[in-house]
């Protein structure tokens, strides 16, 4: 039997060179993980807060008020900007926006913190001048733990993202 002479292993440093790059990608992966995890909320809470401008300058600029919707089906939610006074669901889907899934929507009213889920509705309204005719005190859009807040100004109709 013939032995081959030269068994070369690891060396202590290439494996602590090793350890270390695997380390690294780990690292990253675990942070683009964390990003991954949030861009829902984030991508729904700027919704809303996108929608919120959008009706305000289409109430200030137009006869006809418009409402904004904002409602649960299927485990999905929607939104809806609407001439309508009352939210008929299949109709406002068709012509709504999907606006999240995997997270939760709450809204205080000023004395109640609601779900939106089944047959609950938000409904928001400004006035001519740009306050707010009808709103809650915030929305609440919450993911995994983490909680985005948009506090609802009614004297001044602005509105502000804020982290829980």
């Amino acid at each position: 039997m013939r032995f081959i002479k030269n068994h070369r292993g690891f060396t202590l440093i290439e494996m602590a060179v090793v350890i270390g790059i695997v380390g690294i990608l780990a690292g990253i992966s675990l942070r683009l993980v964390g990003h991954i995890r949030f861009y829902n909320i984030e991508k729904t809470t700027q919704y809303i807060a996108d929608a919120l401008t959008k009706q305000q300058m289409r109430n200030m600029s137009k006869e006809n008020r418009i409402y904004l919707y904002i409602f649960e089906l299927d485990g999905k939610y929607y939104s809806c900007l609407s001439e309508s006074t009352s939210c008929d669901r299949g109709p406002m889907k068709a012509q709504g926006k999907e606006i999240g899934s995997g997270v939760v929507i709450q809204y205080n009213d000023g004395i109640n913190t609601k779900t939106i889920e089944g047959g609950e509705t938000l409904r928001i309204c400004y006035k001519k001048d740009g306050t707010f005719k009808e709103c809650p005190a915030y929305i609440l859009i919450t993911k995994s733990g983490a909680t985005r807040k948009i506090v609802l100004n009614k004297l001044t109709g602005k509105h502000v993202i804020s982290t829980e």
